[in-house]
């Protein structure tokens, strides 16, 4: 190609050249205020949705806002009621815990005035059934001067009332009488009574033995009868002892004097320490 044609060819390029870069920058603006355009329509579109969504809700949150506060209170109230009750038991429990001092107070007092009134008692056990005859405190006298002898007592000693015990009355072939509860004049007498029953030893009636023991509660008997191993094993140990009122263990063991309110104590201690076979024989010199 000839100089002057190309030339002409390269200033008709660079023309078109710098005549397109306008339309290009143009061009890109426009992309660029669409986009942003757009990206204002989304941010519009979702705070239209947040509002839209906080204006369906408010509703149901102020709702859940006055549920909450009414189970607050609720809650509130439970607590005030639960301090209310914890206060009450106590008080009730302070309560139960004097009612049950002054119950066992009153009980010892119970005990003690049914004791009392049968300070003047004895308890024959052994007598066969219906040997008393129609006048029992006659028979009792009797009884009691043929057994322990008429010089034992100055008088007769007076019976105030002898009767069996309110046990239903054996049947046929049943060897176990019921017992007499008998009733004495004087507290001396019955004290008497005891002392020569256990100097006596054995007693029997027309070949039947009985016994003759003090008339205590059922109570105080319970708790009596609670040392009867124990006693045992000092009776086969011959060492003497004695069962006091209401219910003491006290003998006498290697120069000591030992005394026992507690059953499994004094059995603990006769199990451990009390040898069987020596000693004097026993006897139950306590009331």
């Amino acid at each position: 190609m000839p100089p002057k044609q190309q030339q002409a060819k390269q200033q008709s390029e660079k023309g078109n050249s710098v005549s397109d870069s306008p339309a290009s920058a143009s061009k890109e603006t426009d992309t660029n205020a669409n986009n942003l355009k757009a990206l204002a329509n989304a941010v519009t579109a979702v705070q239209t949705s947040i509002d839209s969504f906080r204006e369906e809700n408010r509703a149901s949150i102020a709702s859940l806002h006055s549920i909450l506060s009414v189970y607050g209170q609720r809650i509130t109230d439970v607590e005030d009621g639960m301090n209310e009750f914890d206060k009450r038991l106590s008080s009730v429990e302070t309560s139960q815990t004097s009612l049950a001092k002054e119950n066992e107070a009153l009980k010892e007092k119970v005990t003690y005035l049914e004791n009392y009134t049968r300070r003047q008692n004895i308890h024959i056990v052994g007598i066969p059934e219906n040997a008393e005859g129609p006048r029992p405190s006659e028979f009792i006298t009797k009884l009691l001067i043929d057994v322990l002898g008429e010089d034992s007592f100055e008088k007769p000693p007076s019976v105030d009332r002898a009767h069996r015990s309110l046990a239903p009355k054996p049947v046929d072939g049943d060897n176990r009488p019921r017992p007499f509860i008998v009733k004495l004049h004087h507290f001396q007498t019955k004290e008497l009574i005891l002392r020569l029953a256990r100097q006596k030893g054995p007693l029997s009636y027309n070949g039947s033995k009985f016994h003759i023991f003090p008339d205590y509660s059922p109570d105080v008997n319970k708790k009596r009868a609670a040392f009867s191993e124990s006693k045992k094993k000092l009776h086969a140990a011959k060492i003497q002892f004695g069962l006091y009122y209401p219910a003491t263990l006290q003998f006498t063991h290697n120069g000591r004097r030992m005394k026992f309110t507690d059953p499994a104590t004094a059995l603990t201690y006769v199990n451990k320490n009390v040898i069987v076979g020596g000693g004097s024989f026993a006897t139950e010199d306590g009331d």
